[in-house]
């Protein structure tokens, strides 16, 4: 009497009671004697490893296979946890597609091994007929993981779109599966996962092309399984022979994906934290800035009413002694001149003011490659009449030729300072000015560093240190100016997010120093 396996008998059944994932039965052969069994088989492909073996022996190489069963479960498990904890405390969906992902992948592994059958529909036959089922929702996992993670709909639409079509696909094998058309419903299956896998790996390749670095573990781990899946399905087809290692390459490269999978996703994390850190800094900066700008505009406030007080009662008190009744007589004449003196520094103040102003407002600079020969040599031509007056000589050592900054700022920058040198030099010798760069390490950063260095009359930093850089303020009241170079300096350099260094010794000289930030 033939017996019934397969789907349609348990494997532990009455008469050969073997907890296993595989079909045992006893084999009652009397020493020295033969006996002949048949077996038939029925299933949607044909693979029938067989082992006839003493018991000793069936029950070491099952253990074997345990082993390896239960160190795979065991990863798996692992990583569900694992990823399942850094979903509730990271709130990234990321983590819950993966943890579902690894869920049916694990529960399809674990159909495929025999153990469903094993342990859970034991008592429920019919439920062995839906692996197309299992495996449907596995790919569907992977397909939604994978478009999620990659960010796939900002970048690669096409991609996108293409792999959420799959994704609705994949619905269909289910339907047809639990119709009954379990072939038709395992081809397609098939087909649509393992082309939606290298449409997977091109995505990551193009994710990471476009700069998404972490895709470098997705796109390692994506490879491996594929690789994995493809020895497994070859070996299914009779293409390859049935051995511990084709047996086993769907775990093998599940738990390799997997593994790398979770690398790519903390990857991802990281990343993340860091962009975070560098928009903290970038408040921080802009929260610099604003503030320094808040306190800069609070300035011009007492600026405008310090400086415009003086010219304005100046013309009410001009304006006061204007004689209206004799218009034509000679005090009226000195008093409309007054008045327009008056006026015209009143001017100059304003003009002197706007220039403040646009630099106070001027946030956003736009930043551009600075070749500073030319910029000095341009400076020198504005300068020209001063330099063939003064003849100064002029050296230079430019280590760092090129800068990153903003054009305009640096040429005034750079021309207040060689102009304040020309204008305060030593009478009793021949004016030197050295201008040089070169980049310098200060307080543990890097910076480009312009250095303009002279040996003119120099400047009584006790006496001026705290002045040296405020509006209007003249250090040498017989010289030229209004004391609006140097504020102008401070003002712009402050803008660009630089630092100035000043050294200056009575009747030696003075060094400027400025510290710009290194921009890649």
């Amino acid at each position: 009497m033939p017996s019934l396996v397969g789907s349609e008998m348990c494997i532990r059944d009455s008469n050969n009671y073997y907890q296993t994932n595989r079909y045992v039965y006893d084999l009652k052969v009397e020493p020295n004697s033969q006996k002949t069994y048949f077996f038939k088989v029925k299933s949607i492909r044909l693979q029938f490893p067989m082992n006839v073996l003493p018991f000793a022996k069936l029950i070491q190489k099952n253990h074997q296979h345990d082993l390896a069963d239960g160190v795979y479960y065991g990863f798996v498990m692992i990583m569900f946890l694992y990823n399942l904890f850094l979903f509730f405390s990271t709130k990234d969906k990321n983590y819950l597609l993966y943890v579902l992902y690894l869920f049916t992948s694990g529960f399809y592994i674990f159909w495929i091994k025999g153990h469903f059958t094993e342990f859970i529909s034991v008592d429920y036959l019919w439920l062995n007929k839906y692996g197309v089922t299992f495996s449907s929702l596995s790919g569907m996992t992977s397909i939604i993981f994978s478009v999620y993670f990659l960010e796939l709909k900002k970048h690669l639409k096409n991609m996108f779109y293409t792999l959420m079509i799959m994704f609705y696909i994949l619905i269909i094998p289910i339907v047809l599966n639990f119709m009954g058309y379990n072939l038709f419903a395992s081809k397609i299956t098939q087909l649509i996962i393992f082309f939606s896998f290298f449409i997977i790996i091109i995505s990551a390749f193009f994710s990471y092309v476009k700069g998404y670095n972490f895709a470098r573990f997705f796109i390692i781990g994506w490879i491996g399984f594929v690789g994995s899946v493809m020895i497994y399905i070859l070996k299914t087809a009779n293409i390859l022979p049935l051995n511990v290692w084709t047996a086993n390459s769907m775990q093998i490269g599940s738990s390799w994906e997997m593994l790398l999978l979770s690398l790519a996703l903390a990857d991802r994390i990281n990343l993340y934290r860091q962009k975070i850190k560098a928009s903290e800094k970038e408040l921080q900066d802009l929260n610099q800035v604003l503030t320094s700008q808040n306190k800069r505009l609070q300035e011009y406030t007492y600026m405008v009413s310090h400086n415009l007080r003086g010219p304005v009662a100046n013309l009410l008190g001009m304006i006061d002694l204007y004689d209206e009744i004799n218009i034509h007589n000679s005090f009226n004449k000195e008093v409309i001149k007054h008045i327009k003196t008056a006026s015209e520094n009143l001017d100059t103040i304003v003009i002197d003011l706007n220039i403040s102003i646009r630099t106070i407002e001027n946030v956003n600079l736009e930043i551009s490659s600075i070749i500073l020969k030319d910029i000095i040599s341009n400076i020198q031509e504005n300068l020209q009449l001063q330099i063939q007056e003064i003849k100064p000589t002029i050296t230079f050592d430019l280590k760092v030729p090129i800068i990153q900054s903003n054009k305009s700022y640096v040429e005034s920058i750079l021309f207040n300072i060689i102009q304040n040198s020309l204008k305060f030099k030593d009478k009793s010798r021949p004016l030197s000015i050295q201008i040089s760069s070169n980049q310098m390490n200060y307080e543990g950063e890097y910076y480009d560093c312009i250095s303009i260095v002279d040996n003119g009359i120099g400047i009584d930093l006790i006496k001026n240190k705290d002045h040296i850089f405020k509006f209007y303020y003249q250090g040498q009241k017989s010289a030229e100016g209004r004391g609006i170079g140097l504020y102008l300096v401070s003002l712009q350099m402050e803008t660009l997010g630089a630092k100035i260094q000043l050294s200056s010794t009575v009747n030696e000289g003075t060094s400027f120093m400025l510290l710009f930030p290194i921009i890649k």
